[in-house]
């Protein structure tokens, strides 16, 4: 043996390095199962050989959950690890030790016999949970595979919890080629930085060549990552005729602008429609599966893989918007190119849902066609917030009476109360009929102690959003209800005009009107003038007040739709046969941002239909 400090250490667990895996307090609940009892229908995975049931997969070890209800957290499923291989035998990595056991799985496809052989014995680190993992895995009696996990599980019902993860292939280096040798399970990722998420692994004893650097980081020779390239942290593998190694920059990237552009004779997909790309294989006809990102229709990703009925293709995706680094597409939505070899998926690898609240899988999302901003409000006069990137994920909470904005559900760090404002053109809208109109905020250079307190209406006429043409005359009617403690005194109470809304004034008459009688506490008053439509389209309208001296009691706003003057049609404006609307020029978008990304959002999958 030897000692602890001449092993290469293990990296760090971190959120960040093990991302795309579930940490122990992420497992699933389980029922206890009774000694000797088989799993359910459902428990039970279809008769496959064992090369395909549990192989071609690197298992990690998430956590053990006992008959007591207690949980041992795994402190690095990185260092536990077990990989089937398709002639019986099972490779075990325990920290800094690997072993070579054996396996067997019955026609109902439950392993039935693990068995742990001879291995090497070098001394781990003194927070290794080597011995408790080597000493667990020799009390199995049984294992299946449940909802995507492995769970071996132990005579008295307590069960070893595994999480799937793509296992990378690899060829052997020429023997005189600078190559790394990975002394443990190491993750690999499309670029040089952690901030890339995992797209696989390689297990512990693979020998990959080395074709550049960009310390701390190798770049090595992978046929099936982008670029033939994946990069693996210096820190984590042993390196060998490196010295003479060139320099490598990454791949490019924009912040969500442009993805990875796969080369002519890589494996890849162009999008034929609009669709969401889902964190898991999904249903074509009952899509369900929570989504990571919006794919456009003549989007480009790069093909990692497919499932066992080719229904589903597992694509890169850029990690600044869709943290996972990889989700699935329907096939049926995507023309593939070069993807006769690409590896089958039998068990997909936990693709975290980053959605910061929930979301079912009929409600409403949008995604911008391009960068856009969110704005405090739903016009150009409104404060701009932030910006979303194209094919971001936008739960959509409701629209502006003209439906030219959409109000969508935004982190803390976006807006306070959680809500913001997208130009509805630069958006496809999926769900769209379920999408309400709500009202519209007050801009934020109306002052506070006008917009603080909204008057009680009984009746208005014509209704908010009520649409007319230019230069129209009308005439606004209010009834408002006094609902303070105190008396409108006919000679000390008027009704102000404030500011207009989204462009001139619409009243013709005087600014302010004093009250022809007082209004008792509970009684209403009933006010109207004469108002004319003016040139322009949209929505707009003004913010009127009740006014006590100086004393703002309330305030109220009305809005209309001007609609805009025809014009021959230059494009087809209904929804297409992917139930978006046909791109407009977009009036919201932001210059290029140069740093910093909002928080992403992953709905679940719903499917594209008409705005409304």
């Amino acid at each position: 043996g030897s000692t602890a400090t001449e092993l290469p250490q293990p990296a760090t667990a971190s959120p960040t390095a093990t991302r795309g895996m579930p940490t122990p307090s992420a497992t699933l609940p389980l029922t206890p199962t009774l000694p000797g009892a088989s799993p359910t229908a459902t428990n039970s995975p279809s008769a496959r050989s064992a090369s395909t049931l549990f192989g071609s997969t690197l298992w990690l070890w998430t956590g053990t959950s006992r008959r007591d209800g207690s949980t041992p957290k795994v402190g690095d499923p990185l260092r536990y690890s077990l990989v089937f291989t398709s002639s019986g035998e099972v490779n075990i990595l325990a920290d800094c030790n690997l072993y070579r056991g054996a396996y067997q799985v019955d026609p109902a496809g439950v392993l039935t016999r693990l068995e742990i052989g001879e291995g090497t014995k070098m001394a781990c680190p003194p927070d290794s949970q080597s011995g408790d993992f080597l000493q667990q895995l020799g009390q199995v009696s049984r294992g299946f595979l449940q909802e995507g996990y492995l769970f071996l599980e132990f005579p008295d019902g307590a069960r070893m919890q595994f999480t799937p993860n793509l296992l990378l292939s690899y060829t052997l280096p020429p023997a005189d080629a600078a190559h790394i040798i990975a002394t443990q399970n190491v993750f690999v990722r499309s670029g040089p930085d952690t901030r890339f998420a995992p797209l696989g692994a390689l297990p512990a004893g693979a020998k990959v060549e080395i074709i550049g650097k960009f310390t701390p980081w190798w770049a090595v020779r992978l046929p099936g990552m982008p670029g033939g390239r994946g990069w693996v942290s210096q820190s984590s593998v042993k390196a060998e005729n490196y010295l003479n190694v060139p320099s490598l920059p990454p791949l490019p990237e924009d912040y969500g602008r442009t993805y990875y552009l796969p080369a002519v004779d890589e494996p890849q997909i162009i999008l034929t429609e609009a669709t969401l790309i889902r964190a898991a294989p999904d249903d074509p006809e009952n899509p369900a599966q929570p989504a990571l990102l919006a794919g456009l229709p003549g989007g480009n990703f790069f093909v990692l893989g497919r499932d066992p009925d080719a229904k589903n293709w597992l694509v890169l995706l850029p990690s600044e918007i869709a943290p996972a680094g990889m989700g699935w597409v329907l096939a049926r939505h995507a023309h593939a190119l070069n993807t006769d070899n690409v590896p089958v998926i039998y068990h997909p690898p936990y693709l975290k849902n980053y959605l910061p609240f929930p979301i079912t899988a009929s409600d409403p999302v949008a995604s911008p066609r391009t960068t856009i901003y969110y704005r405090a409000g739903p016009g150009l006069e409104y404060d701009s917030l932030s910006f979303a990137l194209k094919g971001q994920i936008l739960p959509v909470l409701g629209r502006s009476a003209d439906g030219d904005w959409l109000q969508v559900r935004v982190g803390a760090s976006v807006s306070s109360d959680g809500k913001a404002w997208v130009a509805a053109p630069n958006v496809y809208l999926f769900n769209a009929e379920k999408v309400p109109v709500v009202p519209t905020p007050l801009p934020a250079w109306i002052p506070s102690s006008i917009s603080a307190n909204t008057c009680a209406i009984q009746y208005q006429s014509p209704v908010n959003g009520k649409a007319f043409r230019p230069y129209q005359d009308f005439t606004f009617t209010i009834e408002l209800l006094n609902n303070t403690s105190k008396t409108w005194s006919r000679d000390s109470t008027d009704i102000a005009f404030i500011a207009p809304l989204g462009g001139e004034p619409l009243h013709t008459g005087p600014d302010l009107y004093d009250l022809d009688q007082s209004v008792l506490p509970g009684g209403t008053y009933r006010f109207g003038f004469q108002a004319s439509s003016r040139r322009t389209s949209g929505e707009v309208g003004e913010v009127w007040a009740v006014l006590r001296g100086s004393e703002v009691i309330c305030s109220f706003t009305y809005r209309i739709y001007l609609a805009p003057t025809p014009q021959p049609p230059t494009h087809t404006p209904w929804p297409t046969r992917t139930g978006t609307i046909e791109p407009t020029p977009p009036p919201d978008v932001p210059p290029t941002p140069t740093v910093g990304t909002p928080e992403p959002t992953n709905p679940p999958e719903v499917s594209p239909t008409p705005r409304w």
